[in-house]
């Protein structure tokens, strides 16, 4: 593998990935073009979340497999030609995921805390959502939390919508808060 190499490289001799790629019109018809290169450097083209209620399905729809998160943003249209823009995209960091999940037959969660956390003795670090809950018990418990604050989200249009952060506060309150 290099940053050369396309989604379509990594994946073709695992029917699985490639089966879940195809099924999506616009993934199947790039994923030739778009390069590990352009995933870690925001130029595939692919798009961000468009709204905090997108960003907190995502959670959900990737406990039963990664391969699930392609469902909010498979069928979209690519906002430029890979390589011809630049454009922030998580989608296009949870498909690196789905490739380190491909290549190395690991859960990608398990891959990170084997192969680098436990390595350089990372005791404190984590990337599973479910390592989340007690960090976000003590903060809730510890600090003023601003249930109306707002924040900017950057639709995939390019606007910049004023949404309200209580939504999102009150969820995962009540998601990691319990217990």
């Amino acid at each position: 593998l290099s940053f050369n190499s396309s989604i379509y490289d990594v994946i073709k001799h695992e029917a699985h990935y490639l089966d879940a790629f195809k099924s999506y019109k616009v993934l199947n018809e790039n994923m030739s073009k778009i390069t590990l290169f352009h995933l870690l450097s925001h130029k595939s083209g692919l798009r961000h979340y468009g709204n905090a209620q997108e960003f907190l399905h995502s959670d959900e729809l990737t406990k039963q497999s990664a391969l699930n998160i392609l469902k909010l943003f498979g069928n979209d249209a690519l906002l430029f030609e890979p390589g011809e823009g630049f454009e922030y995209s998580s989608f296009g960091y949870q498909i690196l995921g789905i490739l380190i999940e491909c290549v190395s037959k690991m859960n990608y969660y398990q891959f990170v805390k084997q192969n680098i956390f436990d390595k350089f003795d990372m005791k404190h670090t984590f990337s599973a959502p479910q390592d989340a809950a007690d960090l976000c018990k003590h903060y809730m418990r510890t600090h003023q939390v601003s249930k109306n604050c707002a924040y900017k989200v950057r639709t995939s249009s390019g606007v910049d919508e004023k949404q309200s952060e209580s939504l999102y506060d009150e969820v995962v309150f009540q998601k990691y808060s319990s217990g």
